[in-house]
């Protein structure tokens, strides 16, 4: 009987603590209702593995592609052209510019070139100036259809001086490249 009593009495001691937990919460007050909470942002679905498509201006996306034709190459050094020299040329998407690449095998070397944060701002003509390090790039390129013609010329700082000395000259007419069908 004396532990019938104990827990009674333990039994009673936490209803009657329960109850007055309740009706203090449940009383009411003076002070205003909290605002109500803004409502959930709508859920959005993850797209980590998804990649949506970029969607580039029309003037630089007529610019992208892979070409290949020929060159007349001024070699500064020798001072002498060769010219009919294979090249290829790859103008690639970089942000909001473009960047042009250009390599060819000569008789007994490789060339190549790169002009970088090429702005497009008219889509059959691309002009301007690059400096990379001590060297400075002059460029002109003429889109007609899928062909373009153009230049770009080298001419790279003397440290003693600040004087250009003319370097490397590219003159070039490439056609795009036809893609091909991986089915």
């Amino acid at each position: 009987m004396c532990t019938v009593t104990k827990f009674s009495h333990r039994f009673s001691l936490r209803a009657a603590a329960a109850c007055a937990a309740l009706l203090l919460s449940g009383c009411a007050t003076t002070s205003q209702p909290d605002a109500p909470l803004p409502p959930a942002a709508p859920r959005v679905p993850a797209t980590r593995f998804v990649a949506a498509p970029t969607v580039e201006p029309a003037e630089r996306a007529e610019w992208i592609g892979s070409y290949e034709g020929t060159a007349d190459i001024y070699l500064a050094n020798e001072d002498q052209w060769q010219r009919g020299v294979p090249i290829e040329l790859f103008v690639q998407g970089d942000g909001s510019h473009v960047r042009i690449m250009g390599q060819m095998a000569l008789a007994a070397s490789r060339s190549s070139f790169y002009v970088g944060q090429v702005d497009t701002y008219d889509d059959s003509m691309l002009v301007g100036e690059y400096a990379d390090g001590d060297r400075r790039y002059a460029y002109s390129l003429v889109r007609e259809a899928e062909q373009l013609k153009g230049f770009v010329k080298m001419h790279q700082l003397r440290d003693e001086s600040d004087a250009l000395l003319p370097g490397y000259e590219w003159h070039f007419d490439v056609q795009r490249r036809a893609l091909t069908d991986p089915r």
